[in-house]
């Protein structure tokens, strides 16, 4: 047995770029990831604006602002020439010849008449609009980072305030249309893709980028990196590893043709598969499926034939609610018992027109190699296979098969099974293992 512990690097290297390719497919539902995957536990219930932090978190979009204070000052400006008719004062150049032109239309009656040429300098282009719409982009997203995380330091260039003043107080940008209101066509975005300038070919791949980032467009290289880099904020590895887990079990499951099935608005699960005779719904998280959450029992409910021990020890659940309201002011969580596997895998089969549960499977993740932990998992996976109910029944006391299982990173044990339970070592395990216990769909 391999004693090599699986590294965080690997265990988040292989959630991207699961992550990556099921939400692509649209296989897995963006909105039960667990918050703590999300760059500061960002609300994904509302896309655009996500996707306008990932966005600037990326790398590019940083070495962008970083460089930007010097280019800035390279803003490309064209300059046109403008010709007016004056008479007596001369300001500015002569255009002799449409002076003498316009005179000897006149038959030279008036002297004092003279056509001005003067330069004009315009810094609205195609090339300038672009930078500004997509300062605006970036000022935006930077903006609801720094609301919802305070304490996010960034360098000065990097920061809402600084862009929001270099918008408005910059002579150049301050002369043109607000963000919102820039549109350019695609005949002038092409102009800016030509640019020899690297602030406008920068800005051009970047606003392309974004546009593909807010489609959805996996397949562009860059949509993808900005995902690799901000998909997984900086979280706890035992919080991956669930992931790494659940990815491996529904691989397992879908070895050649992939038989995800698409996830739908409304719909609870984490994935759902197809299988010849039904499906199966995958749950991270979620006790609900199983009604594993239980409310405070009453005394009315508690018979004499009941232990004073286990009276004693609901007794001091309320008191430790009553405690709470009164110390913290607020309304405490008030169930006696509140589950919440790390996976659920529930098989239903077609019977007639409706779905029937024909299995259970129940897992816990912990990333250790020592015993507490495991021991830990144990107790929880016991009292889900004891608690999870279906249809008012007990699973446990129904035909309805049910097992459990234990996702360890390397915790030896001298065996590997017991009773409905399975232990399984992820750094150990291989396809095969994996597709023997969860796959035969």
């Amino acid at each position: 047995m391999s004693q090599t512990r699986l590294s965080p690097e690997t265990i988040r290297s292989r959630v991207t770029e699961q992550l990556l390719a099921y939400l692509g497919a649209g296989h897995i539902e963006a909105t039960k990831l667990p918050q703590t995957l999300n760059p500061q536990d960002f609300d994904f219930t509302d896309p655009e604006r996500v996707k306008q932090i990932h966005f600037v978190l990326s790398s590019r979009v940083q070495r962008f602002l970083e460089a930007l204070p010097s280019r800035l000052r390279q803003l490309k400006m064209t300059t046109t020439t403008r010709r007016r008719k004056t008479r007596g004062a001369i300001h500015g150049q002569v255009d002799w010849e449409e002076t003498i032109t316009r005179q000897a239309q006149q038959g030279f009656t008036d002297p004092t008449v003279f056509t001005i040429r003067t330069k004009v300098t315009q810094v609205q282009t195609p090339e300038n609009q672009l930078v500004k719409k997509l300062l605006g982009i970036i000022l935006a997203g930077v903006e609801r980072l720094e609301e919802l995380d305070p304490a996010w330091q960034p360098e000065q260039e990097r920061s809402a305030a600084w862009l929001r003043k270099t918008l408005e107080e910059h002579v150049h940008l301050r002369a043109l249309p607000a963000p919102e209101e820039i549109s350019l066509t695609e005949r002038e975005l092409e102009t800016v893709r030509r640019s020899r300038h690297e602030l406008y070919t920068e800005a051009y791949r970047l606003y392309r980028c974004y546009q593909d980032f807010l489609a959805d467009r996996l397949t562009n290289d860059d949509v993808r990196e900005i995902y690799r880099e901000t998909l997984i904020a900086p979280a706890e590895t035992s919080t991956l590893f669930e992931l790494y887990c659940l990815f491996e079990v529904i691989d397992a499951q879908t070895i050649g043709e992939p038989m995800l099935a698409e996830i739908e608005p409304g719909m609870s699960e984490f994935a759902r598969l197809k299988t010849p005779d039904g499906h199966v719904e995958i749950y991270n998280n979620q006790g609900e499926p199983l009604n594993l959450s239980y409310p405070m029992p009453s005394d009315d409910e508690l018979s004499e034939t009941v232990p004073r021990v286990i009276r004693q020890q609901l007794a001091a659940k309320r008191a430790t609610w009553d405690a709470q309201r009164e110390l913290l002011d607020g309304n405490p969580h008030e169930r006696y018992y509140q589950g919440q596997p790390d996976l659920l895998w529930l098989r239903f089969t077609d019977a007639g027109s409706e779905q029937e549960l024909a299995e259970v499977r129940i897992g816990e993740a912990k990333y250790t190699r020592g015993t507490q932990r495991f021991k830990d998992g144990l107790e929880q996976l016991q009292e889900y296979l004891h608690l999870a109910r279906w249809d008012g029944e007990f699973l446990i006391e129904s035909e309805i098969p049910v097992s459990g299982y234990l996702f360890t990173d390397s915790v030896q044990t001298e065996s590997d099974t017991a009773g409905l339970l399975t232990h399984i070592r992820m750094n150990d395990v291989d396809t095969p293992e994996l597709e023997e216990l969860f796959g035969g769909l």
